[in-house]
């Protein structure tokens, strides 16, 4: 249960990238936000989420396979230390986009400038990643309960940090 949680999750952050990817490349997601900070509207720092986006980018690809895995006593699976290390750091860095995003809906006028544009008949049609975020933001939560009800005692490290190979 634990290892489908954090698969799904791993599977989940590799969409996740290619959508943000997608978003911050777009030249009408540009246009619109040069146009909105141009009007004084407070929008997202680009770069910082870039930074973000690269981190995780960087974290799947130094992951080995994620179906590393080979099944064990009791319908159990046996993970390489390496494997558990890499779904950790992608879940890490994928949390840190979560929270970036969540921080620009709340802290910023991010949301209210595309309502400037749907209610000036210019609705945004270029590429999305907001469901993408929400389907990381949910496997991360899965992930936690996974562990908390399905780990054996002293089965994971103290912290997950002391396992970085």
């Amino acid at each position: 249960m634990i290892y489908r949680a954090y698969l799904v999750l791993y599977l989940e952050s590799c969409a996740l990238l290619n959508r943000m990817d997608a978003v911050l490349d777009s030249r009408l997601h540009q246009a619109i936000m040069a146009e909105a900070i141009d009007r004084g509207f407070v929008m997202p720092d680009v770069e910082s989420m870039r930074e973000k986006t690269n981190a995780l980018r960087i974290a799947i690809a130094m992951s080995p396979d994620p179906h590393d895995v080979r099944l064990y006593k009791n319908n159990m699976l046996l993970m390489p230390v390496k494997t558990a290390c890499a779904f950790y750091n992608v879940a890490a860095r994928g949390q840190d986009i979560v929270e970036d995003v969540f921080y620009a809906i709340e802290k910023t006028q991010y949301l209210p400038w595309f309502t400037v544009l749907k209610k000036r008949g210019e609705p945004y049609a270029g590429p999305t990643s907001l469901q993408e975020v929400f389907n990381v933001w949910a496997n991360l939560e899965r992930s936690a309960i996974s562990e908390k009800k399905y780990a054996a005692p002293n089965a994971l490290p103290r912290s997950w940090f002391d396992a970085q190979p």
